[in-house]
């Protein structure tokens, strides 16, 4: 492997990981609001928290979507070097919609 692989994998992950802004502001505010709760409303906590991660992977889904069907703009902006980053971006996108998930709600814990 050499350097044209590296810049392909470098793009990739940059880009995919723009997703993480998502669950990063969202757990900040989470954050806030769990902590102002009183622990006797339990059944409160854990709504709040479901419906977070509820609406967190609605939102993901959306947004790796549009950038799965985005990837071919890649050797437009990129240039042609970066084609073979379109698979890996895919690959990506859907494990971060899922990685989103535990970054809501390690919150809960």
């Amino acid at each position: 492997m050499g350097n044209a692989d590296l810049g392909i994998y470098s793009l990739s992950i940059s880009l995919a990981e723009l997703l993480f802004f998502i669950p990063t502001s969202i757990k900040n505010a989470l954050r806030g609001k769990l902590v102002s709760i009183d622990v006797s409303q339990r059944i409160k906590l854990q709504s709040i928290t479901t419906d977070t991660i509820k609406y967190t992977f609605y939102l993901s889904f959306i947004l790796v979507s549009v950038g799965i069907f985005m990837t071919p703009l890649i050797p437009i902006l990129y240039g042609c070097d970066f084609v073979q980053s379109q698979g890996i971006i895919r690959i990506l996108l859907v494990g971060i919609l899922f990685a989103n998930i535990g970054k809501i709600s390690s919150q809960h814990v």
